[in-house]
C-alpha cells in the first residue's frame, strides 16, 4: 500500500512539473526538471523540530517579526535558486 501511494506521488510529482515546465515554454531543460522535482520533494520531508535555543529566539519574538524573517529567507532562497538555473541554462 505505501509502495502505491509513493507511486502516486511520484507521478504527481512528474505532471506538476510537466506543466510547468510547458507553461514556460522549457520542456527541454533537464536541469530545470530535476531541480523542480527536488524543490517538490521537499514537500514530503519532516521538519526538523527547533533547537532549544532557536525556540526560545522565535518565543521571544512577535509574530510579524517571525513572519517577515522567514518570507525574508524565502525570497533569498528562491531568487538564489532562480539565479543558479539561469546560470546553468545559459
Amino acid at each position: 500500500m505505501e509502495d502505491k501511494a509513493l507511486q502516486e506521488r511520484i507521478l504527481d510529482d512528474e505532471r506538476a512539473v510537466q506543466e510547468l515546465l510547458e507553461g514556460a515554454g522549457r520542456t527541454d531543460d533537464p536541469v530545470l526538471w530535476d531541480l523542480l522535482l527536488q524543490v517538490r520533494e521537499l514537500r514530503t520531508v519532516d521538519v526538523p523540530a527547533p533547537s532549544p535555543r532557536l525556540r526560545a529566539l522565535l518565543a521571544s519574538l512577535p509574530v510579524d517579526s517571525v513572519l517577515t524573517a522567514v518570507s525574508t529567507a524565502q525570497l533569498r532562497y528562491f531568487a538564489t535558486v532562480n539565479r543558479k538555473v539561469e546560470s546553468s541554462s545559459a
